[in-house]
């Protein structure tokens, strides 16, 4: 029963390091279309 808690937490956390990288590509993404949309 433990065991399954651990992998549930770590399941967790490795989602929410993969939702902060896809935030992070977003974040990144929009600013270099306003960049070059601004700059055209």
């Amino acid at each position: 029963m433990e065991r399954m808690i651990d992998y549930i937490v770590y399941y967790e956390s490795s989602l929410r390091d993969e939702i902060k990288i896809y935030s992070l590509m977003l974040i990144v993404n929009i600013i270099v279309l306003s960049e070059t949309f601004i700059y055209s």
